[in-house]
Parts: C-alpha cells; sequence; structure tokens
C-alpha cells in the first residue's frame, strides 16, 4: 500500500510539472508575439550607416511622386503621433533619420506605397510638425516631414502603425555637447600634401559617438558631410538643443615658421562664466588632447575678435590638434591612427568636464 501510495505521488508530481512547463512555454510564446509586434524601429543620426545606404541606393534623388502628407492633433496623445505604415510592413523594413541640422524627420520604408500617405493622416500630437510629404522611390518611400525645433524620438511598431514619440534633447540627456568640425564644402582650410584641413577635422570628429556612447552624453554636429555651413547655422544648433558646450575642432598652419608644431587651444576671455568658463575648457582640451597624442602643448591663448567663439555664451574652446605646415606632424595628421588618438584625447576632455559638473 505505502509503495502504490509512493507511485501516485510521484505521477501527480509529474503531472503538476508537465502543466507547469505547458503554462511556462505558453507564457514565453505570448511575450515573444507581444514583443514581436511592438518591434522598436532604430532611430539613427545622419552619420550613420543608415544614411550612407540611403545614398548608396539613390533614394534622396529625382521623386518619381509626390503627396503631401496630412496632419491631425488627436486629444490625449502627449509628444507622440502615429504613422500607417501597410500590411506588409516589417520593422526592418524601416529606417528612420533624425537630420537634426535641417530640424527634419525622415522616414524610409521599403515597398511602402506613396498613395497611402495621400489617403491617410498622421494623428497625435502633432504640434511639432510644420509640414511634410511622401516621395515615391524605385523601392520604397520617404517621409519627410519638417520640425519646428530639434527633437529626440523613439519609435515603436504596433500591428500596421509606427509609433513615433518625442522629447527634447535636454528632456533625454543630462550633458549636451556641439561639436564644430572647422570648414567645410567651398571652405576647404589650409591644403597640404593634397589633404584638407576639412577632411581633417570632420574625420576627427566622426570618432567621437562611438567613444562616448556608454555616457549619458549626447554629442550634435554642425556638419556631418563635406557641406559648407553659415556660422549663423552653427549658432543656431547651439540654441535649438540648448547646449551645455561647444568645441571647434581645428588644424592650425604657419607658411613662414614651419618648424612651429604642437596642441594648442582658443577661448573668449571677454565672456566670463562663473565656475567653469572658457579657459578652463581650454585648457582641459589642450592638456587631454597633448596626454591622448603623445605630442606636446603650443598652448591655451585668447581668441580674435572675428573668431566664433565670441558670440557664444556657454562654456565654448577652440581645439587646434596640429599644424599641417609642420613635415612631421602635418604626415601625422594624414594617418587615421593619429587621428583617433587626437579624437580620444577630446572625448576624455569631454568626460571630465561632464564628470565634473555632476
Amino acid at each position: 500500500m505505502e509503495t502504490a501510495g509512493k507511485k501516485d505521488l510521484q505521477k501527480e508530481n509529474m503531472f503538476l510539472t508537465l502543466i507547469l512547463w505547458v503554462l511556462l512555454c505558453v507564457g514565453c510564446t505570448v511575450w515573444m508575439l507581444f514583443a514581436a509586434s511592438r518591434k522598436t524601429i532604430v532611430i539613427s543620426d545622419t552619420q550613420s550607416q543608415e544614411r550612407e545606404i540611403l545614398t548608396e541606393n539613390g533614394l534622396q534623388d529625382n521623386a518619381a511622386e509626390r503627396y503631401e502628407m496630412s496632419f491631425r492633433e488627436e486629444p490625449g496623445r502627449e509628444k507622440s503621433f502615429s504613422i500607417p505604415l501597410g500590411k506588409e510592413i516589417r520593422a526592418e523594413d524601416v529606417i528612420v533619420e533624425n537630420r537634426y541640422q535641417d530640424r527634419e524627420l525622415w522616414i524610409y520604408i521599403q515597398n511602402g506605397e506613396a498613395h497611402l500617405y495621400g489617403e491617410n493622416t498622421v494623428v497625435g500630437d502633432v504640434a511639432p510638425i510644420v509640414s511634410g510629404y511622401c516621395e515615391r522611390k524605385k523601392d520604397g518611400v520617404i517621409l519627410k516631414m519638417q520640425l519646428e525645433e530639434v527633437l529626440e524620438y523613439r519609435t515603436v511598431m504596433e500591428d500596421n502603425t509606427m509609433v513615433v514619440t518625442y522629447e527634447s534633447p535636454k528632456e533625454v540627456y543630462d550633458h549636451i555637447v556641439v561639436i564644430d568640425p572647422a570648414w567645410g564644402g567651398e571652405e576647404t582650410g589650409t591644403v597640404m600634401r593634397g589633404y584638407a584641413e576639412k577632411t581633417l577635422t570632420l574625420q576627427i570628429a566622426q570618432y567621437l559617438p562611438k567613444m562616448l556612447e556608454e555616457q549619458d552624453i549626447r554629442i550634435y554636429f554642425t556638419r556631418q558631410e563635406d557641406t559648407t555651413v553659415s556660422e549663423e547655422d552653427r549658432l543656431a544648433l547651439i540654441d535649438r538643443v540648448d547646449a551645455d558646450l561647444y568645441i571647434r575642432i581645428s588644424g592650425e598652419a604657419d607658411a613662414r615658421d614651419t618648424s612651429r608644431y604642437g596642441i594648442s587651444a582658443f577661448y573668449n576671455e571677454s565672456f566670463y562664466i562663473p565656475g567653469f568658463g572658457n579657459v578652463q575648457l581650454a585648457d582641459v582640451l589642450t592638456r587631454s588632447v597633448t596626454v591622448a597624442s603623445g605630442n606636446r602643448a603650443e598652448g591655451v591663448f585668447a581668441a580674435k575678435e572675428d573668431s566664433i567663439l565670441q558670440k557664444i555664451s556657454i562654456p565654448a574652446a577652440q581645439i587646434n590638434v596640429g599644424y599641417l605646415t609642420h613635415p612631421k606632424e602635418g604626415e601625422l595628421l594624414g594617418r587615421a591612427e593619429y587621428r583617433e588618438k587626437l579624437a580620444q584625447g577630446i572625448a576624455d576632455a569631454i568626460t571630465e568636464v561632464c564628470t565634473d559638473e555632476q
């Protein structure tokens, strides 16, 4: 009798275990289906691979068909709006770009149908949207929306709709830094050995996001391509993102004395900021970049009257990463591994400043 009772108890335990496993499997399946129905779509900035994909596919040019998009305010939808996608669209078919320099949001939808956006309305809290239109491309569509301000976005796919939530940069990040690669486009800066200063400054800047990605620091660039950017637009970006720091990256040149070399920085001496200000930022930058590159510091100097630094009211400095006119230093500046060291020095300075301010 006792043996039979034990067998019955074992059977009962096995049955309960089986039930628990079934419930667990069902629960996991439900969760996976729920997660799949709410896939997050990655937001990219204009310097990322996603933008290169758009360019390579020729998606930015020769729109064959265009539809004006319509927008409708929907009560109760604070800081979010919904965009229809179509029945067969998957999360991996969508690329979202925050083109903050132009205050634009671009959404590429592979296999998307243009007429859908002439027939349907984007609904929600659409107050920041000025206008928008849809362009048909050879393998999909691009939605281009003009915004009143620079915003940070997050997107989630729900059924056949993409929900876009947005916040101001200050609501998302503790520290905001504007990086200004000098020159660009028609403005080449110094050109030595066939290598332009505008290229040098941009290449150094492009290392920074990866170096700072683990920190609560948002980097905004005044330019991310070889384009001409006016001083007014560079200054406007500082205000639009409510930046905490401004750093201009430049090279140096002295055709009359090609023996000059080293790292230097400039600051606005006429604008005093209590606590941590312009001269302190210039000093930290010079020290950090000099150490990271293994170079020498030439010094910290007051900026000239025509410098952009004279028009900025937050801690701001210009870091000169070396002399293109010096034979050896000019050669170093042309090497990717050396430019990465210079960028690491700038990243270290940003980290030091932002950590001290906490």
